[in-house]
């Protein structure tokens, strides 16, 4: 069974074998004398994967001798950790953007809070999660307007009109929010709304928010409108795997999109625990799939009947066909392609354009290519970045790349 001791052990083998001393080793490979005594002790536990790649190189090892070598340094204990680790059902890669929002809230440093992001991002979840960490303080009301809100709390009423006291007709007016749309007195109130589309044909937030300095609203959009006075939250994708880290299973199941989407396929019913060819298939997965928390959790519901590899052919060929849920709804795939239409007309063309390159681009090479003027495309990316169509490429500063499930959605939109 492999562990530090052994990777010791085969790494001073293949140095002799090399002919090499540790000083030149150490030299060739670009590591400290130091840092490489430590290795051939036996006192590294967990050597990075850089590391590896440099003596690799340095040792000259063939294919079947570095992925020997390699292997050695992944440790059963490690992989233990790793597993244990994980949790059963949190909330997963979103500690940050929840601490964040929690924060301007109880601040009252924003009182009106747009969260935006691509169909798919968790903007639903994430606001549940805001929720329920207010109620759990006696001294905050909290209304969730309209997935999760206490039945008859909120009604669906006509489009409000001006001069209704607080900005909320009564019949849509929950009893926490009191008789003029903010909280009782000594309270302060919260009112976390989903679908923010909908809800603005009930509310109006800016004269709530005049009548009642104790109120806070938080709301999940897909496209905001253009109003004033809210501040916007945009959510990105959860970070995906290096294909680097594949080496390492436990490095990778540590990455948030890879916890979610095997957390997601157990619960589902599929393995506790996939092979290691299977994860090598789920990296590039969470890869396909931007990242987006929904996504993953879509396919990891097919779990039960397809393997990762499986899941990935189909994907590759058909990019919608796991984001329908097994029972034929297709809901977020569809949402995605309506996040699409929903641009407008011009930047949707811009997007498609920029999606046909495959890969990274910097501001002057997009600008370039759509014949605009720089800081125009800057604002341009700006905004498909801000409501999640576009990401930054994790390497060469600022360059950036249409989301591949954005890419589908265009090609079904056309």
């Amino acid at each position: 069974m492999a562990d530090q001791y052994e990777f010791a052990s085969l790494l001073t083998a293949f140095r002799r074998e090399a002919g090499l001393t540790q000083r030149q080793l150490a030299e060739s490979s670009q590591l400290s004398e130091r840092a490489l005594r430590d290795l051939e002790r036996g006192r590294v536990h967990r050597p990075r994967q850089s590391t590896l790649n440099l003596l690799a190189d340095a040792l000259g090892l063939d294919d079947a001798r570095e992925r020997r070598f390699k292997a050695a340094a992944v440790t059963p204990r490690r992989a233990a950790e790793c597993t244990a680790s994980r949790p059963g059902n949190g909330l997963v890669g979103r500690r940050a953007e929840l601490d964040a929002l929690i924060g301007l809230l109880r601040s009252g440093e924003e009182r009106l809070i747009s969260v935006i992001g691509m169909a798919g991002a968790g903007k639903s979840r994430l606001l549940r999660e805001v929720a329920t960490a207010f109620e759990r303080d006696p001294e905050w009301s909290v209304v969730r307007y309209p997935v999760d809100a206490p039945a008859g709390a909120v009604g669906r009423v006509p489009a409000e009109r001006p001069g209704t006291p607080g900005g909320v007709p009564a019949a849509a007016r929950p009893a926490a929010l009191g008789p003029e749309g903010g909280p009782d007195e000594g309270h302060h109130a919260l009112l976390v709304v989903d679908k923010a589309e909908e809800a603005a044909r009930d509310y109006d937030f800016a004269a709530m928010l005049r009548r009642a300095p104790r109120l806070r609203v938080i709301a999940a959009e897909r496209m905001p409108a253009v109003r004033s006075g809210r501040y916007l939250f945009p959510l990105a994708p959860l970070r995906v795997p290096d294909a680097a880290d594949e080496v390492v299973p436990c490095d990778v199941t540590r990455v948030e999109s890879v916890r979610l989407f095997l957390d997601a396929a157990k619960r589902a019913g599929g393995p506790d625990r996939p092979f290691p060819d299977d994860l090598a298939a789920v990296v590039e997965l969470c890869a396909e799939l931007d990242g987006l928390p929904g996504a993953l959790a879509a396919a990891a519901a097919w779990s039960p009947v397809y393997t990762p590899r499986r899941m990935l052919a189909l994907l590759r060929r058909d990019p919608g066909a796991l984001l329908e849920s097994p029972g034929g709804d297709g809901g977020l795939w569809n949402s995605m392609v309506e996040a699409v239409l929903a641009l407008h007309g011009d930047d949707r063309a811009a997007l498609a354009r920029l999606a046909t390159t495959g890969g990274c681009w910097s501001i002057d090479a997009g600008a370039a290519l759509l014949d605009h003027d720089a800081h125009r495309f800057a604002r341009l990316v700006h905004c498909l970045l801000s409501l999640g169509f576009v990401r930054p490429c994790r390497r060469g500063g600022n360059r950036f790349s249409v989301l591949n499930t954005v890419r589908g959605a265009l090609t079904a939109a056309a």
